[in-house]
């Protein structure tokens, strides 16, 4: 394959990848068409890997990056299977090296992309982040075994696949693991970047005589300025300093290539560098590095990946692997191996003679880019790498030292073929171990030392060639000082005296370098002059360089690379001396000015020595000056350096005078402190005007000497209008800049009185003309001016007249760029005319002109020659003009003729702007009439530039047009007049512009207009009509007569143009007539959204959170119909909002509720509530910029349509038609919302005309300040909703589940309020609709303002809220009992209740009170079974002590019962409790038998004793019949003090009806055969325990409360899985417990192996990847989840393993809770934890809390918390119902515990985040093994 075919395949897969990466999102087919062309492992599983092969490798991780990280389950792997695959696969290498930059072999080229692709995606994709390490890690280990393989091993490859391949492999993968790009693009895409496409350039040229590209960078192309920010200094504005696009001043020839920064900070390209430069890397040098690990710096640029740091065994691979290669005898087998192959000619081309000193370099590069960031290493792990390190270093030392290395110094090719520089590699290994042995220093001590030696290292005597060699090594030390005396700020004091040292002692290499450059340049300037430096402002991400080369020059010259070597060394020394500065000012404060005043008596003494004067002097300015930007936050830094620098400024004429004022400058764009800028900019100015003035003086040497100062103060200024950031900073450095141009101006009016005219000006226009390039740069910068500020304004004015009287307009007269400059400033100037409301005189331009009359005759010549085709009136005219109007004249033709020629999109409202001015207009002496002749000029220049540029041409007619359409309506006859010649003019030369659709629309539009303005009164004030779709407005005329005059005229004039368009284009005519006519179509949908959108309260509408998308997403329609301003102002537009409104508040008036939607659809219902929240958030400038004709219902914009609507809606029909009686009407029936409410109610308001303009006023006011309110409530509730669903959606806070906007709703709930608020809130709801007055509390939480407001309100209308269950609560308060308030009578008619909540009224909780008892009587309260009454009447098991309160109602309402029974209904029930009296007594009868065999024994006995009677029951189980006992079933549970046993019996499930009809048939008949009518139902075993001495009610409570917890999760639709089984008290201590189906407990699991619960699923469902594990896994998670909750919130304990079951699917249920909420074992200390989660639960859900399983499992957790959270006082009723029982579990506290369990004060995320940090606490909790391992040893139950 040819070079040239295999660059163009790699184009079009490139371009392939980036076309699908657009597409978004990118179906699998799509991406596949390009997956094809990647390699595909063979059946051996080797990858074959040709060139095309791996840039579709290549291309498929380019679309994998920049499409989003599309398709991550398919694409990863495939990398990682080709990663780890590379040892053995068969790679081709096709490099042409005479044709192709390429250098390295293609193994290492394709190892280095790959593997910085997978480094990309670790950084991008957190899932996959852990995968890729490991596959890198291991695949490197691979490699250095094949290099290094082990004694016994025999799998040693070829030399020739070792030297060509393998090696080059671990190269590839060496130097681009670990690597990570902190910005985008991503390490990647910046190899490979997409091509940009050549920028096409108009054949017009750019002479002046047809305009110009438009583009203001091009115009200033050939700007050149000295840069005076250097690498150093650019690292320190690189954070506040990001220029925009419009400040970049760039090459000649707007060539840009990609680029990063090197040592010496020239700019190289990436897209070969890496291929090109042996054991190159990303952040391979100081300034590329980035830190991933820190947290960014507040101004700096936030990282956009977060890459963690590496796993310590995952490092200590990596160490172990660098050990194991770089050993003596492994590089010298490399090495021989590489030369045999080099000198047979087997390589290839490639460039590696020996392998030993690349080896070396990558891995050492490798180690200390992993380290540079990792904290907290073991110590011996630190050492062992130092000590390690050390070695290595001293070892590369040596061999730099051999005098063999001379030779190889200079070799660089054998046999014509590029080898590698051995000594050069050397050299950069050696840095590497440098920067290792810094990151490794851990004392202060060891950092002295270290400090000295670096010093040593710097301060050698080295010949020139050697110390350029050195130039890695001399870096790295000097930014070792820097980072010690970070580390340890105690000895930040040495570094900064060594550092000093070295700039200002100098140091010899300093020196030497120095020197050798200045003499070397001093040779070549005679030769060649040097080419002009340039400033090149980059991209944000990379620092302001200097672009030091021609644009054609290749390499730097010998003398060129010196000098840069020395600035790279000096500048190096500057920013690690601030960053010594930094960490020692914590110490000492008074270290800056220590340094100044140290290095000015090194700078005294050096000036009495004048071989060393000119480097000292320039080190110390430029230190300083560094210094000032670095520390420009600190006291007193900037100031001390100051007055340093002006100390010294001019004290003699010398070159530090330039270099100071460079310094000065950077420190006004480092953004220093005001009065610092202001001194430098009064100091900048002397100097300027002090230099212009003495440009007059006959001392040559005088003139010469503040000649060269002023270039330095431009220069700076050209820096300063570059960089400077800020709109009003900017505006004020050109207010400064403008000064000084007029300053400079009169200045030299003054001082050239008595000089020759050339000379005269020449002088000045050069000393004007030097600024106006400065000032172009900042004009540039910022947005057109429009509305300057009067001194501004006049300053313009001024710098225009000097412009043409200067001739600076004339582009042959003075330099390009004087010219270019004047265009681009024209370009964004404001009008020379005033734009506020007051219009000056023309007579004010005599008095307020800066320049003084001179020669007016020849301006008004110039005047004559411009405007050639000039009637004679105007010349007339012109001859009459004084010197301030020709110069007033000529500024406003040069301005707006190069502002069209140059605007990026040119125009005519500057110059029809003139023509309106109505001092223009009123001037007697004719000048409207020359302007109106400049414009006429203007106008030709703007048609000619249009035609000769295609890219804009459309777009600017149309707008141009629409602007000619509206000022043909002005008011004034001659503007309408000017604006028909225009157009006209206009469609001569574009008459497609006839049926342009926007230029029709507008012109219908307009004529619209005309004809609704004869519907106004033209005795009011006179009003300001919008056209539709454009930003002009148009004015009416004063009178009816001229309306209806314009009317015709303007009618006729569309009559024709129609006509014509019609001769011309009839078919897009008519089409576009047509479409103009379905405009009405916004106006159907806003009569559909008024239909759907209804506006009374007493609508019903589905309030479940599943609709709450739908509903949304219509009423986001609405409003953004509204606030798109698509609707005109009207009534009906109003009232469309307040149906949005009302809507939105609807969904509000019900229960908040959980959702049951897939999580795919919940995001989408967020997403659509979050667009909706936003959309809501913006109403504010929305409401406050609405007109007042919104709210005019009288209004002639009103569409008949939209005010049909209004008219034939009966809910705002009455808004039109007595609006009095409407009001009235409303407050008769107490209706207070609806959106009349919003309005006063005054008929004069709503029907009279007369005070109409007057009332409106205040009506828009009251309506926005209702709407506001309404605006924050519904905002407050929307956010409380989106709080709650997010939380829903992300439960666990994962970051790649973090919605976008998410951060915003934060921010708005963490708002503070004050109490006033909330009570505005509740009172806002309530006139809106009490029902969301009422569930307002329970949305938002922890706000008592609110509550009692409710219940104030409720109390007050009882009525308005009877019908809402939910209200009862607020009516029923203590208060309002205990005070016995009339309100309470409401109670007997309220709406039903729950019946937990009913009985809550018999209880303490609430005083008693008669009315409440009726209405629980009344309403709720079930019939007793006698079971219960039986259980209720004695205080202990033994039925000794009756109930004093309650065993006489009881035991007579228990009699009554029985007595009410007779017949067969009385043999039922005597042989029901005689069968299971028998029953339940055998636990009595084997209590005093000891636990065993005798116990068990007892069991059966008593057990086979009792025999079957017919038509019994289990109390448990009402719907089954006993048919037989399995007597062998009896067994005694485990129980020390009382004696439960379990029993199995044969039942018949039936149902209740049957089996109480068949028991019914059995009372009448004894001898019936049962079975023989069964016809329904199936037969199976049930088993139970009976239980004797044993009170069970608080099983039943717990029981009760998880039955509730089930019907929640059951109804908010969530997965999870609780077993509520039966238990039934039938006498006192006495019960029935229902046993689980199919489930063992944990105990006996365990006795019945010794294996784990994992191991247990295991074997039981198979291994993890079954399908039957997986579910098994899933029904654990659920049920583990429920249980956890409710064990939590009841806090249930004794949970050891006999009370935990597992049942035959995997479920988790939980029994026996005779210890719950206050109680528990070991007399109620509470010792378990909330929640029991040992590790062999855990390993079931993964192993650790990072598995998925775990996370599944807190998202239940947290989902099913905030489920129960809303039913908190059904279930605290519920449990205060069963306070008085004297459970144990009760002690005093148990409801305010519950409830602070509940957590009802945070809201929903502080609710999740409350869940998940009880399970961090209950995670393997030592306290739930002990637990266990105490039940052991007490009770033998395993664990």
């Amino acid at each position: 394959m040819t070079a040239s075919d295999k660059y163009t395949y790699q184009r079009t897969v490139l371009c392939l990848a980036r076309v699908l990466a657009g597409i978004q999102p990118t179906p699998w087919d799509k991406v596949q068409t390009l997956f094809r062309y990647c390699p595909q492992e063979n059946a051996s599983g080797v990858f074959c890997l040709d060139s095309r092969a791996q840039d579709a490798v290549i291309a498929l991780g380019i679309y994998f990056l920049e499409g989003g990280c599309q398709h991550e389950s398919q694409i990863v792997p495939y990398l990682l299977r080709l990663a780890k695959s590379l040892p053995k696969a068969r790679i081709h290498d096709e490099r042409n090296s005479k044709v192709e930059r390429v250098r390295i072999p293609a193994a290492e080229k394709f190892s280095f992309c790959l593997n910085t692709l997978l480094s990309d995606i670790a950084a991008k994709c957190p899932d996959s982040r852990e995968e890729i390490i490991l596959n890198q890690v291991e695949t490197l280990g691979t490699l250095a075994n094949i290099v290094k393989p082990s004694k016994d091993s025999n799998s040693t490859p070829p030399p020739l696949v070792l030297c060509n391949a393998t090696v080059p492999l671990l190269f590839g993968l060496a130097r681009s693991m670990g690597r990570y790009a902190s910005n985008n693009p991503p390490l990647l895409c910046r190899i490979f970047p997409p091509e940009r496409l050549p920028i096409q350039r108009s054949s017009a040229g750019g002479n002046g005589t047809c305009g110009g590209s438009f583009s203001s960078s091009e115009r200033l192309a050939t700007t050149q300025f000295r840069p005076i920010i250097p690498r150093s200094m650019s690292g320190s504005l690189a954070h506040s300093q990001v220029p925009s696009d419009e400040s970049r001043i760039r090459p000649v020839g707007g060539k840009q290539k990609p680029s990063l920064q090197s040592y010496f900070s020239v700019p190289y390209d990436p897209r070969t560098h890496f291929f090109t430069r042996y054991g190159s890397s990303f952040n391979q040098f100081p300034h590329m590095r980035v830190n991933l690990c820190e947290s960014p710096s507040k101004s700096g640029p936030k990282p956009l990946y977060r890459v963690p740091p590496f796993p310590i065994q995952h490092l200590q691979t990596i160490f172990a692997v660098s050990k194991k290669l770089l050993t003596k005898d492994t590089l010298e087998y490399l090495d021989e191996l590489g030369s045999d192959i080099f000198s047979l000619h087997l390589n290839n081309g490639n460039c590696y003679k020996s392998f030993s000193e690349m080896l070396n370099l990558v891995l050492v590069t490798l180690l200390r880019e992993l380290l540079q960031h990792q904290v907290d290493l073991p110590t011996p792990f630190t050492k062992d790498v130092q000590e390690f390190v050390k070695r290595l270093f001293l070892n590369g030392q040596t061999e730099l030292q051999n005098k063999q290395q001379d030779q190889e110094r200079e070799r660089r090719e054998e046999n014509g073929i590029a080898v590698v520089n051995k000594y050069k590699i050397n050299v950069m290994a050696n840095a590497a171990c440098v920067d290792l042995l810094v990151w490794a220093i851990r004392d202060e001590t060891e950092a002295d030392k270290l400090c000295g030696r670096l010093s040593q290292k710097l301060n050698l005597v080295l010949s020139h060639k050697i110390v350029m060699d050195h130039m890695p090594l001399l870096m790295v030390c000097l930014e070792g000082l820097g980072k010690l005396a970070q580390k340890f700020p105690n000895i930040a004091g040495t570094s900064i005296s060594y550092l000093r040292d070295f700039l200002v002692d100098p140091s010899p290499i300093l020196g030497k370098l120095h020197a050798h450059a200045m003499q070397t340049l001093a040779l070549q300037k005679k030769e060649k002059e040097l080419t002009h430096f340039k400033i090149v402002v980059q991209h944000s991400d990379s620092r302001a360089v200097v672009d030091i080369f021609d644009e054609n020059q290749k390499q730097p010259g010998t003398g060129r690379s010196g000098y840069v070597a020395f600035e790279a060394l000096r500048d190096a020394a500057i920013e690690n001396l601030s960053i010594a500065l930094r960490a020692a000012h914590t110490l000492d404060q008074f270290c800056v000015p220590a340094l100044v005043a140290n290095v000015s008596n090194r700078l005294f003494t050096a000036e009495k020595h004048e071989s060393e004067s000119t480097l000292v002097s320039l080190n110390i300015i430029v230190m300083l000056g560094h210094v000032a930007v670095a520390l420009k936050d600190t006291s007193k830094t900037t100031q001390n350096i100051l007055q340093f620098f002006i100390q010294r400024f001019c004290k003699v004429p010398s070159e530090q005078n330039a270099l100071i004022v460079d310094q000065l400058g950077c420190m006004i764009i480092s953004q220093c402190e005001t009065h610092i800028f202001d001194e430098i900019m009064k100091m900048f100015s002397r100097v300027t005007v002090q230099s212009a003035s003495l440009a007059y003086t006959s001392d040559p040497e005088h003139r010469k000497q503040f000649h060269h100062v002023s270039d330095a103060v431009v220069n700076a200024l050209g820096n300063i209008a570059a960089n400077i950031q800020g709109d009003s900073e900017m505006l004020e450095l050109l207010g400064k800049l403008l000064e000084l141009f007029v300053q400079i101006g009169l200045d030299g009016e003054r001082s050239y009185d008595n000089t020759p005219g050339a000379q005269k000006a020449s002088s000045r226009a050069g000393n004007l003309g030097m600024l106006i390039p400065v000032i172009a740069v900042l004009m540039r910068r910022l947005p057109p001016i429009k509305n300057p500020r009067q001194r501004l304004h006049k300053l313009f004015k001024d710098f225009w007249a000097y412009c043409v009287v200067m001739g600076f307009t004339n582009a042959r007269l003075w330099p390009a760029d004087w010219y270019q400059g004047v265009q681009q400033i024209a370009a964004k100037s404001p009008l020379l005319i005033s734009q506020t409301a007051h219009k000056s005189d023309m007579r004010e331009l005599n008095y307020t002109l800066a320049i003084k009359s001179d020669s007016v005759n020849e301006l008004r010549s110039q005047i004559l020659v411009l405007l050639e085709h000039s009637s004679d009136n105007v010349a007339a005219s012109i001859n009459k003009l004084s010197f301030a109007q020709c110069t007033y004249l000529l500024s406003v033709y040069w301005l707006e003729m190069l502002r069209v020629e140059n605007a990026d999109e040119p125009s005519l409202e500057p110059i029809m702007s003139y023509l309106c001015d109505t001092a223009l207009q009123k001037d007697k002496t004719g000048i409207w009439q020359c302007v109106k002749c400049v414009a006429d000029q203007v106008f030709e220049k703007f048609r000619n530039v249009l035609y000769a540029h295609d890219e804009i041409r459309e777009k600017v007619l149309e707008s141009q047009a629409t602007l000619l359409l509206v000022y043909f309506n002005h008011i004034h006859k001659q503007i309408q007049l000017v604006a028909d010649q225009y157009l006209s003019q206009l469609v001569d030369r574009f008459p497609h512009l006839l049926w342009n659709r926007r230029v029709l629309w507008c012109m219908l539009d307009i004529l619209q207009l005309l004809a609704y303005s004869l519907s106004l009164d033209p005795n009011e004030e006179t009003p300001t009509l919008r056209v539709v779709s454009t930003p002009y407005t148009l004015q009416l005329m004063d009178s009816l007569p001229a309306r209806e005059l314009r009317l015709k005229d303007f009618a006729d004039r569309c009559s024709g143009i129609v006509n014509e368009a019609m001769k011309w284009a009839p078919r897009s005519t008519r089409s576009h007539t047509a479409k103009y006519c379905n405009r009405d179509k916004v106006e159907m949908f806003c009569l559909l959204l008024h239909r759907c959108l209804p506006i009374l309260k007493s609508s019903r509408q589905n309030r479940q959170v599943a609709t709450v998308g739908c509903r949304f997403k219509l009423l986001q329609c609405g409003l953004s119909l509204l606030q798109g301003n698509t609707i005109p102002k009207s009534l009906a537009r109003n009232i469309l909002r307040e149906r949005i409104y009302s809507n939105a508040l609807d969904y509000f008036c019900g229960p908040p509720t959980c959702p049951n939607q897939s999580r795919e659809q919940l995001l989408e219902d967020i997403l659509i509530l979050l667009k909706f929240w936003q959309t809501m958030r913006s109403e504010k400038k929305h409401l406050v910029t609405s007109e007042v004709g919104d709210y005019d219902i009288t209004s002639a914009s009103v569409s008949s349509t939209q005010m049909l609507a209004v008219r034939n809606n009966p809910e705002t029909a009455s808004l039109i038609s007595g609006g009095a009686d409407y009001a009235r009407s409303m407050s008769a029936t107490g209706n207070t919302g609806g959106w009349y409410n919003t309005i006063p109610h005054s008929t004069s308001t709503l029907s009279k005309r007369s005070n109409r303009s007057k009332r409106l006023q205040y009506q828009k006011d009251s309506y926005d300040k209702d709407y506001m309110k309404k605006r924050n409530l519904i905002l407050e509730l929307l956010a409380v909703e989106l709080e709650f669903l997010i939380t829903w959606y992300n439960p666990n806070s994962l970051p790649d589940l973090i919605v976008p906007g998410e951060e915003q709703i934060t921010e708005w709930r963490n708002r503070p309020y004050k109490p006033n608020v909330w009570r505005d809130y509740a009172r806002l709801a309530w006139c809106y609709n009490p029902a969301l007055a009422v569930f307002l509390p329970q949305r938002i939480k922890n706000a008592e303002t609110i509550d009692e407001e409710v219940s104030r309100l409720v109390c007050s209308d009882p009525i308005a809220v009877c019908h809402i269950p939910e209200a009862l609560k607020y009516l029923c308060t203590t208060k309002n009992l205990l005070q016995e308030s009339p309100d309470l009578v409401y109670i007997l008619s309220w709406s039903a209740v729950t019946p937990i909540q009913a009985l809550s009224y018999f209880f303490p909780q609430y005083p008693s009170h008669p009315l409440t008892a009726q209405y629980a009587r009344s309403q709720i309260v079930a019939h007793q079974l006698i079971w219960n009454m039986q259980t209720n009447m004695y205080m202990d098991e033994d039925q000794q002590h009756r109930d004093p309160n309650l065993y006489e109602a009881l035991d007579m309402l228990s009699q009554n019962i029985i007595a009410s029974f007779s017949g067969a209904a009385k043999r039922f029930y005597e042989r029901e409790f005689d069968f299971f009296g028998k029953i339940t007594a055998v636990s009595g009868e084997i209590r005093s038998f000891p636990k065993g065999i005798e116990r068990k024994n007892a069991c059966l006995a008593a057990l086979s004793r009792i025999k079957v009677q017919s038509g019994c029951y289990l109390p448990s189980n009402p719907e089954a019949m006993v048919l037989d006992i399995e007597y062998s079933s009896g067994t005694p549970m485990q129980s020390a003090a009382k004696a439960p046993y379990l029993a199995r019996f044969r039942v018949y499930r039936c149902g209740i009806t049957e089996l109480e009809t068949r028991a019914m048939e059995v009372s009448n008949n004894p001898n019936s055969q049962e079975d023989a009518h069964m016809t329904l139902g199936v037969e199976s075993w049930q088993a139970a325990i009976f239980k004797v001495g044993d009170d069970v009610r608080q099983d039943m409570l717990a029981l009760q409360v998880i039955t509730i917890f089930k019907n929640i999760f059951q109804q908010v639709g969530l997965d999870l899985f609780l077993f509520p089984y039966r238990v039934v008290a039938t006498a006192p201590g006495c019960g029935v417990i229902e046993c689980v189906p199919n489930a063992k407990s944990r105990d006996q699991l365990g006795r019945q192996t010794d294996s784990g619960l994992s191991e247990y699923f295991q074997h039981q469902y198979g291994d993890e990847s079954s399908k039957e594990f997986q579910a098994a896994r899933a029904n654990f998670v659920k049920s583990m989840a429920a249980y956890s909750l409710i064990g939590y919130l009841l806090q249930i304990k004794d949970r050891h393993n006999g009370n935990i079951m597992i049942d035959k699917d995997g479920h988790i249920i939980h029994i026996d809770f005779g210890f719950m909420f206050e109680s528990s074992p070991g007399g109620n200390i509470g010792f378990e934890p909330d929640m029991k989660l040992t590790d062999e639960m855990v390993m079931i859900m993964g192993g650790k809390m990072e598995a998925p399983a775990f996370k599944w499992f807190c998202e239940l957790c947290v989902q099913a918390f905030l489920a129960v959270r809303p039913y908190q006082d059904a279930i605290v009723s519920l449990v205060s119902l069963m306070l008085d029982t004297g459970l144990p579990c009760f002690r005093g506290q148990t409801i305010n515990l519950l409830k602070q369990r509940f957590v009802a004060t945070k809201n929903n995320k502080e609710a999740a985040a409350h869940m998940l940090a009880v399970i961090r606490n209950s995670y393997q909790n030592f306290r739930t093994r002990t637990y266990d391992m105490i039940q052991y040893y007490q009770n033998q139950i395993p664990y």
